[in-house]
């Protein structure tokens, strides 16, 4: 009888650890294909000033709702590391220099927004829509934060353009992005309120 007790408790683990392992395997796999995404995402861009608009936003911001802030943020920090060896997936390439183009903080900003985003969204076990879009909101400010206090640093630092005013920062790099974010946090927010259950199972058991 215990023979038959232990070897039911260890089918048992090693059922648990083989599902955990697979769940890994696949949140790795979407980790993956987020940073995919991302880095597609600064290609499909607007010329803008002081950064261009991208999708980068948009799949960043889902990165974190869809795998959480850990393999969200995870999926940002592979395609910076990418990005710095020299792949050309930043919106105006790539390499070790890139640290020192003023709109690199926005980049350096999506690894918080992700992180925020996936923290702020599954705080609650079934997320609201008024949780994940206000999540995404604040994701989005942390972005600009980080993005404009490294564009100051690195203006005053490195550039000729240190004579800017704190207004035309402010209105240049970030006030006229807001609408366009907006519409894309609302856009983000009803297409994770659906794919949330289908990577929920994977994300909590690896």
């Amino acid at each position: 009888w215990d023979y038959l007790v232990r070897r039911d408790k260890y089918k048992k683990k090693r059922n648990f650890l083989m599902k955990s392992k697979t769940n890994k395997v696949i949140m790795l796999c979407l980790t993956a294909l987020f940073t995919a995404l991302i880095a597609v995402g600064a290609y499909i861009k607007i010329p803008a000033f002081p950064v261009p608009i991208t999708l980068q936003t948009f799949f960043v911001i889902l990165s974190g709702i869809l795998l959480g802030k850990n393999y969200g943020s995870l999926s940002v920090m592979v395609y910076i590391f990418l990005g710095l060896l020299g792949l050309p997936v930043f919106s105006s390439g790539g390499g070790i220099h890139y640290v020192l183009n003023p709109s690199f903080g926005y980049i350096t900003g999506f690894v918080l927004c992700s992180f925020i985003v996936g923290y702020l969204v599954h705080k609650k076990e079934n997320p609201s829509f008024k949780r994940i879009f206000f999540s995404s909101i604040i994701g989005v400010f942390l972005i600009y934060l980080v993005g404009m206090i490294y564009y100051v640093i690195i203006l005053n630092l490195f550039t000729d353009n240190a004579d800017l005013s704190f207004k035309t920062i402010i209105v240049s790099g970030f006030l006229i992005f807001i609408p366009l974010d907006v519409v894309i946090c609302i856009i983000a927010s009803l297409i994770s309120k659906r794919l949330i259950p289908y990577t929920k199972k994977y994300r909590k058991k690896s």
